[in-house]
């Protein structure tokens, strides 16, 4: 069975639970999490996850000793010389008209989706085809055939 390589920036511990829960149901998720963004930027550097899901608010989070949130630790992923470039998505509560566009504008992230999440399966479907396509892009890019790991 593929398995798949999410590294989760939450600080909540409710949401952190719900999260680590949706992984284990999923079966074939591997969730990393972590709130430190010094960290944060080094597991991305790593190469070694498969998606990030990105929390807007951060309350206990820092960068360099600095408070940060979720758009700044993405736009400072995205500056990361790593290649490809790992899929950033924006996992948080802030969702008014306009939210969407404005955090995934300010913060160079790919994708954004509100909580709480309303479809667990279909949230589980998208998160691995949205890593699979990840993989095909990055095989891709690198001349070689996608192979499952």
């Amino acid at each position: 069975m593929q398995r798949y390589r999410v590294l989760a920036i939450e600080d909540d511990p409710g949401n952190k639970m719900v999260l680590s829960n949706i992984f284990k149901l999923s079966g074939c998720i591997d969730g990393i999490f972590e709130e430190n963004g010094d960290a944060i930027l080094d597991i991305a550097r790593s190469g070694n996850v498969d998606l990030i899901l990105m929390d807007i608010t951060l309350t206990n989070s820092t960068l360099h000793g600095d408070p940060v949130d979720g758009l700044e630790l993405t736009r400072q992923i995205r500056k990361l010389d790593t290649n490809p470039k790992v899929p950033v998505v924006l996992l948080t509560a802030h969702c008014m008209t306009g939210d969407a566009d404005r955090f995934l504008n300010a913060s160079g992230a790919d994708a954004y989706i509100a909580k709480p999440l309303q479809d667990i399966e279909g949230f589980i479907v998208w998160l691995t085809l949205t890593v699979e396509e990840f993989r095909a892009r990055s095989a891709e890019e690198a001349g070689l055939e996608a192979v499952p790991v």
